[in-house]
C-alpha cells in the first residue's frame, strides 16, 4: 500500500471504531443474546456479531481487494492481500458482566507487518491509534515514545490462558514481587496492550492469543517506541506463541524469567 492508501485506511479505521463504540455502549448492561461457545467462560453476544458485520462491510466497501479476518465470522479474501484483523469486542466476558474493561480492536497487516491499529475503550471513550511512521496516540494526545527500563513499583499486565494460569505467568509473580511490582489480569489483551503503550503499565506478557487480539495493539506499542518480542525471538511481524511488550531491556529481563521456567516444564 502506498502512503495515500494507508492514510485512507487509517482514517476509515478510526471512524469505524467510533461507530462501533456507540453500538457497544448502547448494549452495555443488557448484552443482548449473550451465550457461550466453546466453554462456560467463552462468551459471545449479538453485539459482537452486529459490530463485526458493520465493520467488515465498511472495510470491504472501501477496500474490496483486502482480506478481513474477524473473531466471529472468520476470514474472507486472498491470503496475500493486505489483511484486517478485527475483534468486535475483546473481553466479551467483561462486557457481558458489565465490568468496564473491554475494547474494540482493528489492525491492518501488510506483507506480514502490522502497519496500523485502532483500539477503542467504549466505557471511557478513549481511542488509541497508530499508523506506521506517524507515531501513536490516545485521542489527539501523542503517546510517550521514551520509557525508562524496569518494573519496580509498576504494573505488569497479562491474561490467563483461557481460564487457567500458565508457566511463565506463575514464574513472574514471585520475580515481580521481589521488585515490588504487581501482575494484573485485566480481561482484554487489546486494551492491555494499549494501556502499556500509553505508559499505564510497565510491560505486558501474553501466553495465548489470536491475531485479532493483538494485531492493533502490536502496531500501537511499536509506534510508541516499545519492543514487542515473541517466543521465537522475533521483534517484527505478527507475534506467535507468547509475547512480551515493554522497554527493550525490560523485555529481555522478562523473557529470561519466562524461558527459564519454560525450559524446566
Amino acid at each position: 500500500m502506498d502512503e495515500g492508501a494507508l492514510q485512507q485506511a487509517y482514517t476509515l479505521a478510526q471512524d469505524l471504531a467510533r461507530s462501533a463504540g456507540a453500538m457497544i455502549r448502547e448494549a452495555l448492561g443488557h448484552a443482548p443474546g449473550a451465550h457461550t461457545k466453546r466453554d462456560a467462560a467463552d462468551w459471545v453476544t449479538e453485539t459482537d456479531v452486529q459490530v463485526e458485520r458493520y465493520v467488515r462491510a465498511g472495510l470491504l466497501e472501501a477496500f474490496p481487494d483486502h482480506r478481513v479476518v474477524g473473531e466471529e465470522q472468520g476470514a474472507s479474501g486472498d491470503t496475500s492481500a493486505p489483511t484486517w484483523y478485527l475483534d468486535p469486542i475483546d473481553g466479551t466476558a467483561n462486557f457481558v458482566h458489565a465490568l468496564p474493561w473491554f475494547s474494540f480492536s482493528l489492525g491492518l497487516v501488510v506483507a506480514g507487518e502490522p502497519v496500523l491499529g485502532v483500539i477503542l475503550d467504549p466505557t471511557r471513550g478513549e481511542l488509541f491509534h497508530a499508523r506506521r511512521g506517524a507515531g501513536a496516540f490516545v485521542d489527539e494526545t501523542p503517546l510517550p515514545s521514551q520509557r525508562e527500563p524496569g518494573v519496580t513499583g509498576h504494573l505488569v499486565l497479562t491474561e490467563l490462558a483461557g481460564d487457567i494460569t500458565w508457566a511463565g505467568m506463575r514464574a513472574l509473580v514471585p520475580w515481580l514481587a521481589e521488585r515490588h511490582a504487581v501482575l494484573r489480569v485485566m480481561g482484554s489483551s487489546a486494551l492491555s496492550l494499549a494501556a502499556v503503550a500509553a505508559g499505564r503499565g510497565a510491560a505486558i506478557a501474553l501466553h495465548r492469543f489470536a491475531p485479532w487480539d493483538i494485531a492493533a495493539g502490536v502496531a500501537i506499542c511499536r509506534e510508541a517506541g516499545l519492543a514487542v518480542v515473541d517466543s521465537q525471538g522475533h521483534d517484527t511481524g505478527l507475534p506467535e506463541g507468547e509475547l512480551v511488550a515493554s522497554h527493550p531491556a525490560t523485555v529481555a529481563e522478562l523473557w529470561e524469567v519466562m524461558r527459564q521456567t519454560n525450559a524446566g516444564t
